[in-house]
């Protein structure tokens, strides 16, 4: 994204209060090895878990959708 290649933007979005995330997996030298343990196993699951949203999505959208049939012939 063009947004994310400008310095400044990307500085206040990270420093943001209403993004938590970043902060949390941001590893610094202070960072004990089994933190960085764990942060390398959730970069390497993320694009794995972004790609399957979709999927749980369409899954909660018809659950969903039986739900309200289910309560309309009722």
């Amino acid at each position: 994204m063009r947004w994310s290649k400008e310095p400044a933007l990307r500085e206040w979005m990270i420093n943001n209060r209403l993004d938590g995330f970043t902060k949390l997996v941001r590893a610094s030298e202070d960072t004990p090895p089994e933190e960085l343990a764990i942060l390398k196993r959730l970069k390497e699951a993320g694009p794995k878990a972004a790609a399957n949203m979709p999927k749980l999505m369409g899954e909660i959208m018809q659950i969903t959708a039986a739900r309200q049939a289910n309560t309309a012939n009722t």
